[in-house]
């Protein structure tokens, strides 16, 4: 969730009333019309629908849509950086005060607390279409937080970064744009491998190329900014494959050579490259030259959205922003630019043919790659195959001289001197359980030139550094690390990002002898000077103990209590996260089993039970874990423990065992010890059991191990067993090579009689259960357990997939689970060491009265049960038995996990919730209606975007000792920024009262609770559209009440006044934003 407090300070700022609906109404007025502030959110908006429509349907109209929009974006944001920088500059000539102390700034918050905002600030934001109710929840505002002001305040900074905040903005509408011709046109790119030998500037380009340069050499910004537009358009069209023909630009003997020509194919290959060919022709006598010529490029699409970046910066220094860092970025951008456009020929044949000949129909080249190339033809927006005219053309050349504006452009040797920054490392330096810091390092490389005045500066999370570096030499690297930041508070984990700004000169610059030229050793530093920027990142996780906010039970079937001699006791163990997120880990339950040893002495051991469990945030799961045979009575412990990465959550208790009463009849009783569930053709396998005798004299024993009831025993062991004492007893079973695969039946029988006797055997006791048989050459086994196998009504059942691995290696496995014939996909790894573990685990209700099959399939190959791979399947039941009452009872509710949509309008998700009512009587219950009375969700959002109302559907009558399914419904509705910021990915509880109205008899009341999980269509866009685009508009907001007053005629004296005031707001306001 966003922080509440940023969301509060940019409804304010905004002047904006959040609705009941959710929605937001914005205060505009009649010059808000065309105001670019206003375009700014509708160019948003728009772009976040396309960006998703786009990416979940590939649709080349949207395709082309979203392009002009990012476009659109990207100028409207570079126009609003040089608006912002205006409106800096006319406050400086103003004469308002625009730095104040903390001390100030309480001072002001306190008056405001006092006497309210000034009269003159009140009108000022009238005039800006604020409410009274809005001016006076900013007065409320302001005096709530007058204590929180701790730092001064600097107007002028805070606008500068404003403004440059705004180059980001239009840089990621670039990012977009790119983002938009990869998925477009390199979804099906092919391999490429090719040197960046003997290269040249883009031929097709080169001229556009030029002309700009010349511009940006003369510093004609608006010139640079119309030829940069142009050179975007040319290389669209080669990118998109739209290009027919144009000018061939090439550099040779200080000579510029421009020749006509056609392209040919486009090949859009691996990692944004492209191999194009281009076709021109060449007169000789009665003959025609066809030379085709096929060129590499090795960074089509970054050189596409530097060109962007380039036209943004040009645009905005264009529109007035002067500031300096502008401009040394633009240089930057423009040397990366020139090594991009570099293209490499990989082919190149001639054909040679009479004038008067039908000309030859250009042939696919050949590429020196293996395998060939895929030839994509060439069009021009049709949906139909183009095709291209084969009609002899000559090509047109001409041959001027090079000056030295177009040498240093056009010459691929001379490669533009640039500084890299590379390798950015954040290193945790403290870590505790609220709050982290650390720092930041970096290699600087020079890269053609020796680079001077060299400075470094770093902004970021708590963390301001600046270094003077001074001289890096040609081909010097240098590594530069930061000091230790402040602390970064947070729960559970904090967040740090920043920026990197290193600024730099070259000490050795090109010289011309044109007045128009660029000679940048003679220009102020303002002209010379350039900056690399780069961004860092990261997540750092706090040394926070989960495990202190979970809890976990064990209990027992029976419970402890109710525990007697020689009966089978079933352990689970409830892990509840009271945590906000989820955790995953790993339990391990040891229980104190005795066991007999010689002479009738009782030896404890302990049992471990162990697997892995995931929880979600608020959540809790209850876990079958294993059962316990008691020959003995006494008090035996149990202990474990519950372990979240280092983290560890320990219990231990006791189970009470009684001895049962004296009059039960004496006997001998069987206790499982080592029972393996599988085993494997052609090996042996042994299962180990104690003998427990309630006689007061020795008894002969005859132990029989039967594999499938209808075999012969394949072991038999006689013994004796000594009254009131116990005994273990091993038999084996050599599984034939040839023996069934699949599920069977191990079944170990004990019978006796008197000891020195021939009395017939007595069967005394029997205890069965599966085994699975696998493959000697299988690499894993399987086997679906169920619990609890049998229900009343219906209810909830906890399934687990337990894996056996041979292989010595992990194994992922795909696969479906089947209940009642619905299938649902699963996949998992099978750990090197699993040995029964659990591989997956689920709760799904089971309701009908019956026996319910459920059959788990998996392999390691596709998930499908078609032969390829290694294919298992297991299966267990449930059977679901009648319920005695006297009215109907909820046995089960559920609800599915919504999922969002957009409709073109909004975005919508259908809630659909399903209550499980079963009939325990004899009697038929017919139903009137079924209503929902109530409801209720953790997540205010949410609750909003859901309608009134609900649709229900029920049956109109129950059957006797039957479940019926009553469906609740309910559609939400939400905008993109309220999705992203408050309900994707949260889990959300869900409490749904309603009520059952039967023909003949009161209503019966049911509550049904669930916890269902938001998602989305294209999720990763989403989250990278909000993340980076939206979330700056809570800086943008912060702004444009401020920028409106300041350029504002009517208001600047009132402005001028009631200054001091606002400043105390945003003063506090920033660096909440800003953080």
């Amino acid at each position: 969730m966003r922080k509440a407090v940023g969301v509060l300070l940019i409804t304010l700022l905004l002047g904006s009333i959040v609705a009941a609906a959710g929605s937001t109404v914005y205060a505009t007025t009649v010059e808000a019309q065309d105001d670019p502030y206003e375009k700014f959110w509708e160019i948003l908006n728009k772009e976040a629908e396309l960006v998703v429509q786009f990416n979940a349907t590939g649709n080349i109209v949207l395709a082309r849509e979203l392009i002009q929009n990012s476009r659109i974006g990207a100028e409207n944001a570079a126009n609003i950086s040089a608006l912002i920088w205006q409106a800096l500059e006319e406050l400086k000539a103003s004469g308002v005060k625009t730095h104040y102390t903390a001390e100030e700034l309480r001072e002001i918050a306190r008056n405001i607390s006092r006497n309210g905002l000034p009269q003159e600030t009140v009108e000022a934001l009238k005039t800006q279409g604020w409410t009274d109710e809005q001016i006076q929840a900013l007065e409320d505002y302001i005096a709530k937080n007058a204590g929180e002001i701790n730092e001064d305040f600097n107007m002028t900074a805070f606008l500068e970064e404003f403004s440059m905040a705004f180059i980001d903005v239009a840089f990621k509408y670039n990012e977009y744009e790119t983002w938009t011709l990869k998925k477009w046109k390199w979804i099906h790119s092919a391999e490429f491998q090719q040197t960046r030998d003997n290269e040249i500037i883009n031929p097709t380009l080169a001229k556009g190329w030029l002309e700009f340069y010349k511009a940006y050499s003369s510093r004609d910004y608006k010139g640079m900014e119309k030829k940069a537009r142009q050179l975007r358009d040319s290389m669209y069209e080669l990118l998109t494959g739209e290009k027919i023909s144009g000018n061939l630009t090439f550099l040779k003997d200080e000579k510029v050579v421009t020749q006509t020509g056609m392209i040919k194919s486009v090949n859009h290959t691996t990692n944004g490259s492209l191999v194009f060919t281009v076709l021109v022709t060449i007169p000789d006598g009665d003959y025609l030259i066809w030379n085709a010529t096929t060129y590499y490029w090795h960074n089509a699409l970054n050189a596409y959205e530097l060109l962007d970046n380039v036209l943004t910066l040009a645009t905005a220094i264009a529109s007035g922003n002067e500031n300096w860092e502008t401009e040394s970025i633009l240089h930057q951008k423009v040397a990366e630019l020139k090594d991009s456009l570099k293209v490499v020929i990989v082919k190149s044949e001639s054909y040679r043919t009479r004038k008067k000949d039908e000309p030859i129909k250009p042939t696919e080249p050949i590429y020196p790659i293996n395998p060939k190339l895929p030839v994509q033809p060439v069009y021009a927006g049709s949906t139909e195959e183009p095709t291209i005219s084969t009609e002899p053309f000559t090509s047109i050349v001409t041959i001027t001289p090079a000056d030295e504006i177009t040498t240093i452009a056009l010459n691929p040797e001379d490669s533009q001197r640039i500084l890299e920054i590379n390798h950015i490392t954040i290193t945790p330096v403290e870590v505790s359980t609220d709050y982290a810091t650390y720092k930041v390092s970096m290699d600087i490389t020079a890269s053609k030139a020796s680079a001077v005045n060299v400075k470094v500066k770093i902004e970021g999370t708590e963390l301001e550094y600046s270094k003077n570096i001074g001289a890096i030499n040609n081909g010097e690297t240098i590594t530069v690390e930061s000091t230790i930041s402040g602390r970064v508070y947070g729960d559970y984990e904090v967040e740090v990002s920043g920026k990197i700004k290193v600024t730099y000169q070259f000490i050795t610059e090109y010289r011309t002898n044109s007045e128009s030229g660029l000679n940048l050793d003679d220009t102020s530093s303002k002209y010379s000077t350039r900056q690399a920027v780069e961004e860092y990142s990261s997540t750092i996780k706090l040394q926070y103990d989960p495990t202190k906010n979970i809890d976990v039970e064990v209990t027992t079937i029976p419970q402890s209590r109710n525990i007697e001699e020689g009966d089978s006791v079933q352990f689970k163990i409830k892990v509840s996260n009271l945590n906000p997120f989820s955790v995953t880990g790993n339990y391990s339950l040891k229980v104190e089993v005795p066991y007999m040893v010689e002479n009738n002495l009782i030896e404890s051991k302990f049992k471990e039970f162990t697997g892995s469990l995931s929880l979600q945030g608020f959540d809790d799961s209850t876990v079958y874990v294993g059962s316990v045979t008691y020959p003995k009575h006494g008090t035996y412990k149990y202990e474990g423990y519950f372990k979240v990465g280092q983290y560890y959550k320990k219990f231990n208790g006791t189970i009470e065992v009684k001895p049962r009463p004296d009059d039960d009849s004496p006997s001998i009783k069987i206790t499982p010890l080592d029972w393996p569930s599988t085993a494997r053709r052609g090996n042996t396998v042994r299962f180990k059991v104690q003998l427990d005798s309630t006689y007061k004299d020795d008894r002969e024993a005859k132990i029989e191990l039967i594999i499938d009831d209808e075999l012969s025993p394949v072991h038999t062991v006689e013994t004796s067993v000594k009254g009131g004492s116990s005994t273990m007893v091993t038999l084996s079973w050599n599984v034939p090579s040839a023996f069934p695969i699949g599920e069977h039946s191990v079944k170990v029988k004990v019978m006796s009689r008197h000891v020195n006797s021939n009395d017939p055997w007595d069967l005394e006791a029997s205890e069965t259960k599966s085994i699975t048989i696998q493959n000697l050459n299988d690499r894993f086994g399987i086997k679906l357990v169920a619990y609890p196998t049998e229900l009343e009504g219906g209810g909830e059942v906890y399934l687990q997939v337990k894996a056996w691995n041979y292989d010595g290696s992990m194994i992922p496995v795909r696969g479906f689970i089947e209940i009642n014939g619905k299938r649902e996909n699963i996949d998992a790894k099978i750990p090197i060491s699993a040995n029964g573990d659990p591989i997956i685990t689920l709760r799904r209700n089971i309701v009908g009265v019956g026996v319910h099959t459920i059959k788990v399939f998996l392999d390691n190959h596709d998930g499908e049960p078609n032969g390829a791979g290694e294919e298992h399947w297991s299966e267990a039941t449930v059977e679901v038995k009648s319920m005695n009452g006297t009215e109907l009872k909820q046995v089960s509710f559920e609800c599915d996990n919504p999922k969002f949509n957009w409709n073109g309008i909004e975005y919508k998700a259908t809630l659909v919730c399903k209550a499980f009512v079963y009939n325990p009587t004899q009697e038929n219950v017919f139903l009137n209606a079924v209503s929902v009375s109530e409801w209720h969700t953790d997540n205010s959002d949410f609750t909003r975007s859901l309608g009134s109302s609900w649709t229900v559907e029920y049956p109109t009558v129950i059957q006797s000792s039957e479940t019926a399914t009553i469906i609740f419904k309910n559609t939400a509705h939400t905008g993109l920024i309220t999705l992203e910021r408050d309900l994707f990915g949260d889990y959300i509880s869900i409490s749904l009262k309603y009520v059952v109205s039967p023909q003949n008899g009161n209503d019966i009341i049911f509550t049904g609770i669930d916890t269902i999980n938001i998602g989305q269509d294209n999720k990763d866009v989403i989250v990278d559209v909000g993340t980076n685009v939206i979330l700056v508009g809570a800086d943008v907001k912060a702004g444009i009440t401020i920028l409106k007053l300041a350029r504002n005629g009517e208001v600047v004296s009132a402005f001028k006044n009631s200054w001091p005031y606002l400043v105390s707001f945003f003063r506090w306001a920033w660096p909440k934003l800003h953080n």
